[in-house]
């Protein structure tokens, strides 16, 4: 049976909501104000919750906010049930990320369906947070194992036996040790930002920052410093060329996704190949192009978790990358395009401050 809270000062109405809801199958917790509530959550929690807003003590716009706070990873719908009839308390409830505003008095079938919608939202989000569960419960032992070798493998060696190892070899297992733990940290990063931008997703609520901007050719020497101790190798093959712009986008979403896509033209394309990246204002736009000889593929093909003939190419990675940046494209509305002739060319388009 589904469990639905309800939060509600006015006895007569909790009583005849809560009968309401028995009928249809529903199991009911009861509380008579919102301090009330938060004592029936941490004793168990519902599947939604249904609240009113005028009441002593708490009111519900507060009694949300602490919802919020303390099981937002819980994705419980809250229902505001009420008798403020006004444009400005319905808005002020959708900002804050109500899934429901009703107002009384309310049709029992009417909200009986829309009761219905929410928790059968609720149980495609829960299903989809359970298959992502799993995917990063599969990959992430992996992908944190492998970088945690040198680190542990050479401090145990110098622990060990310090003495014996010249100052050079000394040298080189720390350099070791420092791009393991480099490693370690953007691939635990990596992770956080996928978490982040899925949740927002799958809420369909984006948090757009506010009064962005950047400027790609000042960032490019700190963003391609951040990763040349991963592929050190490919130095000699990347061509770099960013035109100073303007543009309406964080320092922190560039970044992310210039790492991203370097990341991911460095790691499919052989070593020797150049890796031609560059930045320039076209038709109003800026347009970022990461080109590079590697296997061809489509925007549909890229996935969380997946990688193009894995087995074949024995390739390390979780898939993220280029997931992370279709996420980006779409949470901050940008065009994200693949081409492909004899060299595969990704490009995203970025708004330019208008001047």
């Amino acid at each position: 049976m589904k469990k639905i809270l309800i939060v509600e000062d006015d006895i007569v109405v909790r009583e005849t909501l809560s009968d309401l809801l028995e009928s249809e199958g529903y199991s009911v917790i009861e509380a008579q104000n919102a301090l009330v509530a938060l004592l029936r959550l941490k004793e168990d929690l519902p599947d939604l919750i249904i609240c009113d807003i005028m009441m002593p003590l708490m009111d519900g716009y507060q009694f949300f906010k602490r919802v919020q706070i303390s099981y937002l990873e819980k994705n419980i719908p809250f229902i505001f049930l009420t008798a403020k009839t006004d444009l400005e308390s319905r808005e002020m409830a959708m900002e804050m990320g109500a899934d429901d505003f009703i107002t009384k008095p309310y049709n029992p079938e009417k909200l009986i369906e829309r009761i219905q919608k929410r928790l059968l939202r609720k149980e495609a989000i829960d299903k989809r947070l359970e298959n992502l569960t799993n995917n990063i419960a599969l990959y992430i032992p992996h992908e944190l194992r492998t970088p945690l070798i040198p680190i542990l493998g050479f401090t145990d060696m110098l622990l060990a036996d310090f003495n014996s190892f010249t100052d050079s070899e000394k040298i080189d297992m720390i350099a070791s040790i420092k791009r393991g733990a480099q490693r370690l940290y953007s691939r635990v990063e990596k992770f956080n930002l996928y978490s982040e931008l899925k949740i927002e997703e799958l809420q369909n609520e984006y948090l757009i920052e506010k009064d962005q901007i950047c400027n790609p050719a000042l960032l490019k020497d700190k963003i391609i410093k951040e990763r040349n101790y991963y592929y050190e190798d490919r130095i000699n093959d990347i061509r770099i060329n960013l035109e100073s712009q303007t543009l309406e986008i964080s320092d922190t979403t560039f970044r992310n996704i210039f790492l991203e896509l370097y990341e991911n033209a460095c790691k499919f394309s052989e070593i020797g190949t150049p890796i031609i990246i560059n930045g320039k204002a076209e038709n109003g736009s800026y347009n970022l192009s990461f080109e590079n000889y590697g296997e061809e593929f489509a925007i549909h093909e890229i996935g969380e978790f997946y990688q193009k003939n894995r087995k074949l190419s024995q390739q390390v990675g979780n898939g993220l990358g280029l997931a992370i940046v279709k996420m980006l494209s779409k949470k901050y509305s940008l065009k994200f395009k693949i081409n492909f002739e004899k060299t595969i060319k990704v490009i995203i388009e970025f708004p330019m401050v208008k001047i």
